[in-house]
């Protein structure tokens, strides 16, 4: 037999068909858990900062702007890796504390630029 002629089998088809069957369904597999990841880290992110923020908040409630100000300083202070960003500021928008220079400030992977 040619080449020709074992393209246009039957069993080649069907292995071919197969082939693209499964390559859409890893396709679909991967861009799912893909979505449901970022899904969750997005939710999880977005509970760790209303947390942070209540906890903040809270701190105002019960001693005014020293207190804030206190509080912002000991998550500074636990925040040795930047791995967080704070920002209090007036109603001007200058710092009172934070480690964020100025507004609009970039940031990389590390942390402030």
């Amino acid at each position: 037999m040619r080449l020709a002629e074992h393209l246009h089998s039957t069993y080649v088809k069907a292995a071919c068909g197969y082939a693209i069957l499964f390559a859409v369904s890893v396709g679909l597999t991967f861009g799912a858990t893909y979505w449901a990841a970022n899904h969750e880290m997005y939710r999880a992110l977005n509970a760790s900062i209303a947390e942070d923020l209540s906890s903040i908040l809270a701190e105002y409630r019960q001693g005014g702007m020293p207190a804030l100000k206190e509080a912002v300083g000991e998550r500074l202070a636990e925040n040795a890796d930047n791995q967080h960003i704070y920002a209090l500021q007036d109603k001007q928008g200058n710092m009172i504390s934070g480690n964020l220079e100025k507004p609009g400030q970039s940031l990389d992977r590390r942390g402030l630029n």
